[in-house]
């Protein structure tokens, strides 16, 4: 394995282990009217190499240059998405319900509550 396919697998983990990364979604619009007006999720963009974060009120296209970073709507680069929204979302919280998490978090709470006993 060399750094190039490391860093790319990297990249994988790192983003769909956030409860807020979707993937790929049909009706994002319709999954966020279902929540509060404070939400957000980060899904897949319609381009490769892009994503969309999208809330109720407004959505954001970012694209990945490779090597370079995530750039934002103003063309600024960004180490990783979590700067973004950072940036862009700081008063928004994370719409759990990623089909993700459980590959990199398999048991969740129950893991909490096993350590809390010990």
């Amino acid at each position: 394995c060399n750094g190039k396919e490391k860093t790319f697998l990297h990249r994988i983990k790192q983003i769909c282990s956030n409860p807020w990364f979707h993937g790929s979604i049909d009706h994002p619009t319709s999954v966020l009217l279902s929540r509060s007006q404070d939400s957000f999720i980060v899904r897949l963009g319609s381009e490769p190499g892009c994503f969309t974060i999208q809330a109720q009120s407004h959505r954001l296209r970012i694209v990945y240059i490779p090597g370079t970073g995530y750039q934002d709507p103003m063309s600024k680069i960004h180490p990783n998405l979590e700067s973004i929204i950072a940036q862009e979302c700081p008063k928004l919280k994370a719409l759990p319900g990623s089909p993700f998490v459980k590959l990199y978090h398999p048991l969740g709470p129950y893991v909490q509550q096993f350590q809390m006993k010990s």
